[in-house]
This record gives structure tokens, C-alpha cells and sequence, in this order.
């Protein structure tokens, strides 16, 4: 299984890569998902001031985490990431085939009873399962200490290892000590290189769905980036939902999106048409009623025609070119 990591952040991967690997392999296997995974670590300064800023969010058509990192315990980061693979192990189950827009609504678990029930699992199966992790490594930093203080005797290279290990475990906040890594079921952690540019890179699923990245980011300009088994697809640019001709987002059962710049956006009709026949109108991501709608468009369009030069019947133009040219003939050099 291959986790793709993307670190946006200040994190210092050289320090949580190896445990990290090792919670995904205990993840994995807890968890039984089967498709590919992306984890964006993210700074946001503006996000991390807020008290109730954002942690972390799965994003199901990407097949996508984000956590963001800024003034965060490594340990609190990686209990947010087993919550988001819960998700996508929702994911790969098809749980949020019939979720709709409802999981990028904010509140979105407080309306639908079936996304409520999702989001109840993640909390107690992904703390569960950090936990089991966290004992784990709780019984083997134990074990570790019988082999400095017992008298076991190690080569150099385990006393490296332990050694490394343990100043990884301080970090955590374990104390002093060292663990043991599982050698069955290991992943395979890719951490992609955000400087390197990588053109139309695609990776594919276990189940054919198709996922289009550049340095690092959903991105592809000649189609839509992101391309699942069951017919969905949505278009991305630097890791946001964009289009400009037409909906951003085409779900399997026909309903459609549309986004600007990772916003829902639409001035020419409702930014989201759900299948059931339902509509909702949205300007640069704020949702209105369809006469607020109306409005906010008219403003939009009254604003850029006052940036836009008074219109010139071609008799006008025809003078004013006139008189550049003799302007320029008669202009002493």
C-alpha cells in the first residue's frame, strides 16, 4: 500500500517519517482500506490563531488528507490523520457514494443522519486505533529499557537503531527509549519532492479511478484531474476544485458543482444541481437564496462595467486614429 506525502508545512519530517510509517502500517491493517492515500501536511499562521480552526479534512473525490500542523503536538497531528483515514476507509467502502455536497457543507453532520453516523465512527474508531498504537509502542519502549539495564547484549548496528529510535520516542513525548518496528505488513511511504516538477503524473486505484498530480498538488489544465470508476469526475487546479467552462465537479449520479478557485461560484445559474432536482445558488463560495442570487450577480456585473471603457462608435475611433497618426508625423524628434 503507498501513502503519498506532501509536507507544506514546517513539520520536520525526519523526525515523525519513521514512526508515521509505522502507524500507517497499523492503520492499514486495522482499518482494511484498499486504495492509495495522499497526506498534505499545511502552515496556515491565520488558521492555527484561531481557537477553533481546522485540524484536519479527507477529501473523498481526491482521495486526499490535509492536516494542518502549526502549533500542534506530533502526536495530536497523527491521532487527526487515523480520523481522516477512517474516512477514507469510508471511502472505499462506498459510504459516501449517496453523501452528495453534504460533506463539504460545514455542520454537515448536525443535518444528515447517515454523515452523522460516519463522522461518529471516525471518532471512535480512529482514537481507537491511535490508541492501540500508542500502547503498543508503550509496551515496547518498556521491553527496549530491559536491554540497556537487563545486560542483553547487541550488536552495533541494533544499538544504532535503538538509539535513533529513542531520541524519535523523546520527540513524542514517550521519554527516554527506544521501539521495535513491525517487520510483517510494512508501507510503502513516498514522500514526493514539491520542488521537482512532475508533469501530468497519474496514479491509479485499485479500482481504476485515476488521480492527476503537479509537484505535489491535484492539478491537470487539459481535463478533469481526478477521474473515479464510477463515472465521477471533478477538476482541479493547485490543489483546487476550478473550472471555468462548465462544473467543476460531475458526480456518477448526475448531479454537478461548480467552483472558482476552490469556491463555489456560478453567475449564470445555481453552483450546485443535485440530482433529486434540488438547487443551491453560491457567489465566491457564500451560499444565497435565488433573489439574493440575482442580486449579487447584477452587482458583479455593474462593478465591471464602471472598470470597463465607455463604448466608441467606429466614427469616433476612426477620428482618434487620425489624430495619433498626424500627432506622430508632426512630433518633433
Amino acid at each position: 500500500m503507498k501513502f503519498y506525502v506532501v509536507n507544506n508545512s514546517n513539520l520536520d519530517m525526519k523526525a515523525i517519517q519513521p514512526l508515521l510509517k509505522d502507524f500507517l502500517t497499523h492503520a492499514h491493517k486495522q482499518m482494511g482500506f484498499d486504495a492509495p492515500i495522499k497526506i498534505n501536511f499545511k502552515s496556515d499562521s491565520e488558521n492555527a490563531k484561531n481557537p477553533l480552526g481546522k485540524t484536519a479534512y479527507y477529501e473523498p473525490r481526491g482521495m486526499s488528507i490535509t492536516v494542518f500542523t502549526d502549533n500542534r503536538h506530533p502526536k495530536d497531528i497523527m491521532r487527526s490523520i487515523s480520523h481522516e483515514l477512517v474516512h477514507h476507509s469510508q471511502n472505499c467502502r462506498g459510504d459516501f457514494d449517496d453523501s452528495g455536497e453534504m460533506a463539504a457543507k460545514e455542520g454537515y453532520f448536525q443535518e444528515n443522519p447517515h454523515m452523522r453516523e460516519l463522522e461518529r465512527e471516525a471518532y471512535q474508531t480512529g482514537n481507537m486505533c491511535f490508541r492501540d498504537w500508542e500502547e503498543k509502542y508503550r509496551d515496547s519502549l518498556r521491553e527496549s529499557k530491559h536491554y540497556y539495564l537487563g545486560g542483553t547484549i547487541m550488536n552495533t548496528k541494533e544499538w544504532k537503531n535503538r538509539a535513533v529510535f529513542g531520541r524519535l520516542m523523546e520527540n513524542f513525548g514517550y521519554g527516554k527509549g527506544s521501539f521495535n518496528e513491525d517487520p510483517e505488513g510494512e508501507v510503502e511511504l513516498e514522500e514526493a519532492i514539491t520542488d521537482e516538477i512532475v508533469e501530468d503524473e497519474a496514479i491509479e486505484a485499485s479500482d481504476g479511478s485515476k488521480s492527476w498530480y503537479l509537484n505535489g498538488k491535484l492539478h491537470r489544465e487539459d481535463g478533469p484531474a481526478v477521474e473515479h470508476a464510477d463515472g465521477s469526475k471533478s477538476w482541479w487546479l493547485n490543489d483546487k476544485l476550478h473550472r471555468e467552462d462548465g462544473p467543476a465537479v460531475e458526480w456518477g449520479d448526475g448531479s454537478k458543482s461548480w467552483y472558482l478557485n476552490g469556491k463555489h461560484h456560478r453567475e449564470d445559474g445555481p453552483a450546485i444541481e443535485n440530482a433529486n432536482g434540488s438547487k443551491m445558488w453560491y457567489i465566491n463560495g457564500k451560499q444565497h437564496s435565488e433573489d439574493e442570487w440575482k442580486k449579487e450577480v447584477q452587482k458583479l456585473k455593474d462593478s465591471r462595467s464602471l472598470k470597463e471603457p465607455a463604448f466608441e462608435s467606429k466614427s469616433v475611433q476612426k477620428v482618434r486614429e487620425m489624430v495619433q497618426e498626424i500627432l506622430k508625423k508632426y512630433t518633433i524628434k
